[in-house]
């Protein structure tokens, strides 16, 4: 994960030109379902308001202008106050924009896994979806559409099964909405309408 994150971060870096003269640190702590592995969960202050559940602190990364850089689960005492938890300031808010976003859509709480390596990838999938989901808005940003717009547009996109016969497809459905704005700031073109195709004689 370390590897991904640190090729991530340079692609990020080149892309839009970043410099980091400046980071900003924060944690969180989201809840499981379920124990949890027992040396990463644990029992104390909760964020989410469910201290009736064993917590795991995540702590996030970010730069000045608002790119995530970084995460990583701690292995602390949750019975700690929480400014003693943190292992430093809070600072630009976007920081917390991260927490909000991976616990809401992006599906952060509850965890549901026991495996300390599971719950690990599972924290490290919901962070890598934020970075990307950053990087997107960021070259949508001289779109004349919204970027909650595009997106709303983007999930109606999918790949369905239709069998004809003897045959089987993959098919791409109709592209609605400006979903070509997002295509075109990411340098790529539509998938094709044909994603796959086998006989079943």
């Amino acid at each position: 994960m370390q590897e991904i994150e640190n090729f991530l971060w340079n692609s990020v870096r080149n892309l839009f030109n970043q410099k980091v003269d400046l980071v900003f640190f924060d944690t969180t702590s989201t809840y499981f379902e379920g124990n949890g592995p027992s040396n990463i969960a644990k029992k104390g202050y909760s964020k989410d308001k469910r201290p009736d559940r064993n917590q795991v602190i995540v702590g996030a990364l970010m730069t000045s202008e608002g790119i995530p850089i970084a995460h990583q689960v701690l292995r602390t005492n949750c019975d700690l106050p929480p400014a003693e938890v943190a292992l430093a300031y809070k600072g630009l808010w976007q920081v917390e924009r991260i927490f909000r976003t991976m616990k809401s859509s992006l599906d952060l709480r509850p965890i549901y896994h026991w495996k300390e390596e599971r719950v690990r990838g599972h924290i490290f999938v919901c962070f890598l979806a934020f970075v990307l989901q950053v990087m997107l808005a960021k070259l949508l940003k001289d779109s004349k559409h919204g970027f909650k717009d595009l997106m709303h547009d983007l999930r109606k996109l999918h790949a369905v099964k239709s069998t004809i016969g003897q045959e089987e497809f993959i098919l791409r459905t109709e592209l609605k909405g400006n979903i070509f704005d997002i295509f075109k700031a990411v340098g790529c073109r539509p998938p094709n309408r044909i994603l796959g195709y086998k006989s079943t004689i």
